[in-house]
């Protein structure tokens, strides 16, 4: 959210929940749902599997028209 409570262009990391602008969005350490430049080092592959799972979990939701069964 910007100012005036107008939504901002920052979307949010889902692993470690920092706001992501565009150079994050394009580091290699970025992963829709499981990892930014912010915590890709300090998370476990196994951290990392149960964000994937969880990533897929969401967009398996979506695409069948459900909501997800997490937050967003």
């Amino acid at each position: 959210v910007s100012h005036g409570l107008v939504e901002g262009e920052a979307e949010l990391c889902r692993a470690c929940r920092h706001p992501l602008i565009g150079q994050d969005l394009l580091s290699p350490k970025y992963a829709a749902g499981i990892s930014c430049p912010h915590c890709y080092d300090a998370r476990s592959d196994e951290d990392r599997a149960r964000y994937a799972e969880r990533q897929r979990q969401v967009e398996l939701a979506e695409a069948q028209g459900r909501a997800p069964h997490i937050g967003r």
